[in-house]
């Protein structure tokens, strides 16, 4: 028999992530009156081994475990993804996905006694240690950005920044200010992170694409703009942000072409590529279309001994800490033609990665 996870669902409502609990599911019923089962609400009570909870959801498309007699009274399960929406009134786990672990015909009951329940408008307090970020990497306890919603607190996240924008102005009725996003990725998902003014100052120069770091502290809201995840971060002066020590593996997914390949493609094709940094040049400024931006070119060869020119521009040209002899991976970076010549430049979805552990850049060191 599977031991439950005591303690886990208070800790889900109060905002304290827990990776994969086994609960028990002791009931369901049917919420909703429409008929179409796409559209049925399934409500499930769940006993953790300290405490039942009567205001957990089932994801629509698991509605299939139900009618098929999969999920039923008294199973043990795991969950495996979950969020907690948040209302004045009430908050809700929305189960997003989970695994049988032992069907309810075998467990037959509860597992045992139920000692102090609690229902979705419970206040008390759980004591949860969360690590804060320091430079010792082992000490840190992170969840993963897909587990990121508003009714979480005490998290720490592990990122690597994706893409950074430039600094950028803004006015509005009420004044005028400075601010910049990043993007963040861990594997589970993605997610924009945002610092106005005084954390723009604060934070803008820390931040170098293609880094890991722990952030914290900071606030998760409803997401505007960005269709990558429900939710954003927006730091605040008590935010932290901490330089990841650790050697991590890479998360991308390449479809690299050879540098000889280059002449092969059209102009504004979008690439990856993986090259040897030859050499890099001094970040330099230049008039573009929308005013003045800065711009740095390194030169790029591989196996095939072609050199190629790799133009930065904005945050990519003032951050980008590579240097020659390093081996550069390139995602989505688009081919410009000057006169007989293939050029790269970077997009603001361009991703860089310095000396990736991947099986190719071996290859290419070889």
């Amino acid at each position: 028999m599977y031991k439950l996870t005591k303690g886990a669902l208070e800790k889900m409502v109060d905002g304290n992530y827990v990776h994969e609990p086994i609960v028990q599911v002791l009931k369901y019923r049917k919420s909703s009156s429409k008929e179409e089962e796409e559209n049925v609400e399934y409500k499930l009570v769940l006993f953790d081994g300290d405490h039942i909870y009567f205001s957990a959801v089932l994801s629509p498309p698991l509605n299939s475990l139900i009618t098929e007699n999969v999920l039923t009274d008294f199973s043990i399960c795991k969950i495996k993804k979950y969020t907690v929406t948040c209302t004045q009134k009430r908050k809700r786990v929305i189960i997003l996905n989970l695994d049988i672990k032992v069907p309810g015909s075998k467990v037959g009951g509860k597992v045992h006694d139920l000692d102090d329940p609690i229902d979705s408008n419970s206040k008390k307090e759980v004591a949860l240690q969360v690590p804060q970020p320091s430079t010792s990497d082992t000490n840190i306890s992170t969840i993963p950005i897909s587990a990121l919603n508003s009714c979480c607190k005490n998290w720490v996240i592990k990122a690597k920044v994706i893409a950074k924008s430039p600094i950028k102005t803004w006015h509005n009725p009420r004044g005028c200010g400075q601010m910049f996003y990043m993007d963040l990725e861990d594997g589970s998902g993605e997610i924009r992170c945002t610092a106005f003014d005084k954390e723009c100052d604060t934070f803008f120069n820390v931040i170098t694409i293609g880094k890991v770091y722990y952030f914290s502290k900071a606030v998760i809201k409803p997401a505007k703009q960005f269709i990558k995840n429900n939710y954003e971060i927006l730091l605040a002066r008590y935010s932290q942000i901490v330089l990841c020590n650790e050697k991590q593996p890479s998360n991308l997914v390449f479809n690299f072409t050879s540098l000889s390949d280059l002449n092969e493609k059209q102009n504004n094709d979008v690439v990856d590529v993986l090259a040897i940094i030859e050499s890099c040049g001094m970040v330099q400024r230049v008039r573009g279309r929308s005013g003045d931006m800065n711009v740095k070119e390194i030169q790029l060869t591989d196996k095939s001994n072609t050199i190629v020119k790799l133009s930065l521009w904005d945050s990519y040209a003032t951050t980008f800490c590579g240097k020659s002899g390093q081996i550069l991976a390139v995602k989505e970076a688009k081919i410009r033609n000057f006169n007989t010549q293939k050029l790269l430049s970077t997009t603001k979805s361009t991703i860089f990665e310095i000396d990736p552990d991947i099986p190719e850049a071996h290859n290419l060191r070889a």
